[in-house]
């Protein structure tokens, strides 16, 4: 028998001699107590970790990952509750389509709307100031995951538990119980008033003016249309494809669009792929932010191979060297031995532009470039670097290059 059976049926038969009998139970000789296990944890390994989340699907899979990776316990996981702001929004400019802005023809307009940088990073750099002087009141203000949870708390939740108590009512009446009572909270009025009052406004602008609060008062959105601008991912229109039609424009949730211009506001889009959606010509595109003249000089796309038993220089005893002439980062540079011009790599300094591998002479190549799955920077020519190592007698170390 378990310890906690044993000790359930002592406690039982205790209660019932001095609260029902009104007896002493008295001494219990001769009966063996169970003990208590010790607890001894089991530490899983990350591995273990790994093979019982493949084997779970979802949501179960989600709740063991939370309870895991953020040490939650498992009321508190299961008592976790979406709190997305943007979600919010979202639906407000949903029931705009729907209901506001659906069928209106608007005139298309040059250059984006409500457009406000000097009040965006404004707020952002008071609200950084207050931050580290260790003042939470801006954020608390401004901070879209709190204005959501005063939503939440201050309207949500007593709407909700109020409904629920009128349907406990209801059914009671016809003697159903299925719906238990919510006790009510008080409330604070002068915070209910403010979360009012931000939810009014965040509706009138999210309802007429799309992710107008995002781009215009949200101190978290300022600080990272900060380093949107500088995203290895962009939207681009196309302006021979694009018809200046508007649709993007009209659809566009941050009303960062200008397609009369031919311009995408980086800073200010969500990259919600709208305008991808509604354009008819397919003028909007999703790309790589274009490299710089410099950064493509030294993008390596491929990597050089070459295989002396082709090349002409080992095989006839003859100079060649067309694979080092055309070579614009010296990666093939070529050093005298025996009078003749012996072919030498450098492997960083490839950028894979295959031009060794078009001149060269001999079928099947000498010398060829293999294409790698991730584009990586370049070294620098040996004739750049600071090194005493690098190699004299080269052919074609000319300063001038790369290109």
């Amino acid at each position: 028998m378990a310890a906690s059976s044993q000790n359930l049926a002592f406690n039982s038969l205790l209660f019932f001699f001095r609260h029902v009998l009104g007896k002493e139970f008295g001494k219990v000789d001769g009966v063996v107590r169970a003990k208590k296990r010790p607890y001894i944890p089991v530490m899983l390994s990350r591995e273990d970790v790994h093979r019982i989340l493949l084997n779970l699907s979802y949501p179960y899979d989600l709740v063991v990952g939370l309870l895991y990776g953020c040490g939650l316990r498992l009321f508190d996981c299961l008592n976790l509750r979406v709190n997305n702001f943007r979600i919010f929004q979202d639906i407000m400019i949903f029931f705009s389509r729907r209901w506001g802005k659906q069928g209106r023809k608007e005139k298309l307009t040059k250059g984006t709307t409500g457009t406000y940088p000097f009040l965006w990073y404004a707020i952002l750099i008071f609200t950084t100031t207050l931050l580290l002087s260790g003042s939470l009141f801006l954020v608390n203000i401004f901070d879209p995951f709190s204005i959501f949870g005063r939503f939440s708390t201050q309207l949500f939740l007593p709407m909700g538990a109020t409904l629920n108590n009128v349907l406990v009512s209801i059914t009671e009446s016809f003697g159903q119980y299925v719906f238990a009572p919510v006790n009510l909270r008080p409330l604070l009025w002068s915070v209910f008033w403010i979360s009012y009052g931000w939810f009014v406004l965040v509706i009138f602008m999210s309802f007429y003016h799309g992710r107008l609060y995002c781009n215009t008062l949200c101190p978290v959105g300022a600080f990272f249309s900060l380093l949107s601008r500088h995203s290895l991912f962009k939207f681009a229109i196309d302006r021979q494809k694009c018809t200046t039609c508007g649709k993007c424009q009209r659809m566009c949730r941050s009303h960062c669009m200008d397609p009369a211009m031919g311009k995408i506001d980086g800073a200010r889009c969500v990259s919600c792929f709208d305008c991808m959606d509604v354009c008819p010509e397919n003028a909007i595109e999703y790309t790589m932010r274009p490299l710089s003249l410099k950064e493509k000089q030294r993008t390596r796309i491929g990597s050089v191979r070459f295989e002396r038993d082709k090349c002409l220089v080992y095989t006839q005893k003859r100079d060649c060297g067309t694979c080092a002439e055309v070579c614009p980062t010296h990666a093939v540079h070529t050093i005298l031995e025996n009078n003749i011009h012996h072919p030498r790599l450098m492997t960083d300094a490839c950028i894979g532009c295959g031009a060794c591998q078009l001149v060269c002479p001999v079928t099947p190549k000498a010398i060829y470039v293999v294409a790698v799955n991730i584009h990586e920077k370049a070294g620098l020519p040996f004739f750049q670097q600071d090194t005493p190592a690098a190699p004299t007698g080269v052919m074609g170390s000319d300063a001038s290059f790369p290109f």
